[in-house]
């Protein structure tokens, strides 16, 4: 069977399995060029499975915001979300840490 045989029926097999996922095998696969999220790629990156091109080309990072009404006490709910968001994910996400030249994320402002 050919490779685009086979590619074919893993994606047949795979109709519960996300997108970026989907590209991402295809490209370990050989069967093109894709821009995925690195939480999605990191691993194969790792790997040496795919190898990052056009890295001068890289899309500009992307915040997460918080978007709460402005009060004078904020409640504790909003409050530890936005503690954990931030604790989370910035000011480098956690599937980005060990990636060299990783650049940090937009701190998104909570006050």
């Amino acid at each position: 069977m050919s490779g685009a045989g086979r590619w074919r029926d893993a994606c047949a097999s795979a109709a519960d399995r996300r997108h970026g996922e989907i590209l991402r095998d295809a490209a370990v696969s050989g069967l093109g060029v894709a821009l995925l999220p690195t939480f999605i790629a990191g691993p194969a990156i790792r790997l040496g499975d795919l190898r990052i091109v056009l890295a001068d080309h890289e899309p500009s990072p992307t915040a997460i915001s918080a978007v709460y009404q402005a009060s004078r006490h904020l409640p504790s709910k909003v409050r530890v979300s936005v503690e954990f968001l931030r604790a989370r994910f910035g000011p480098v996400p956690p599937w980005d840490e060990d990636r060299p030249g990783a650049v940090d994320a937009p701190a998104a402002a909570a006050t």
